[in-house]
């Protein structure tokens, strides 16, 4: 089977998407999530979109990161990065030593730990939407289609957002948002890539 010039293996699937595996023989291969039917629902394709939505507030050190968004053939496609290795849920079908398992639950706590910081929850977490490397047991979150932020972080955005709108999305200066907040402008900024407040902006 081909997707995107890449030859592909199944990895794993459910009611809506398929992990595969693509490979070429110029570059390295990646993990491409596509949906199950060629006809999704809308909604399964607003999940494909959020996922991808949030790829600058996911880090490589806890998450599988989208890095594109493509249709081919009428078919949506993520392209994600290759941390290597395979889904918890294939793995753990596999006989396992308590050291390791510990070693796991306590990779698992880290990995969510920094979602949690970044005022995300993940809403869908089971070992098909968790990557395990063999070599190292470091795990990666993937499955990202429904997060949802914190409210408290929900709110804080909004009203960023309103001020750098009224400000014109200019963040330094006297009549910045930065000073309407009360913030540095190092600060607002900071704020901004963790709520993943973005566009091309003005700064003084």
């Amino acid at each position: 089977m081909e997707l995107l010039g890449y030859a592909v293996e199944p990895l794993r699937n459910d009611q809506e998407f398929v992990l595969h595996r693509g490979h070429t023989k110029e570059a390295p291969s990646v993990p491409l999530l596509t949906t199950l039917s060629l006809r999704p629902a809308p909604e399964t394709l607003k999940k494909m979109e959020h996922e991808y939505s949030l790829r600058n507030e996911l880090e490589s050190a806890w998450a599988v990161r989208p890095l594109a968004l493509s249709e081919h053939r009428g078919q949506m496609s993520l392209v994600l990065e290759d941390p290597g290795g395979e889904t918890l849920d294939r793995f753990v079908r596999r006989p396992m030593e308590i050291t390791q398992f510990l070693r796991l639950v306590v990779n698992l706590a880290a990995a969510l730990c920094g979602l949690h910081k970044k005022h995300l929850i993940h809403k869908d977490l089971k070992p098909a939407n968790v990557v395990l490397d063999p070599a190292t047991d470091r795990l990666r979150l993937l499955g990202f289609g429904i997060v949802a932020r914190s409210i408290l972080a929900e709110v804080e955005r909004g009203m960023i957002l309103r001020v750098l709108e009224n400000r014109n999305w200019m963040i330094g200066g006297a009549k910045g948002a930065a000073a309407e907040l009360g913030l540095k402008r190092t600060a607002l900024i900071y704020k901004m890539k963790r709520l993943g407040v973005s566009r091309s902006v003005r700064q003084a």
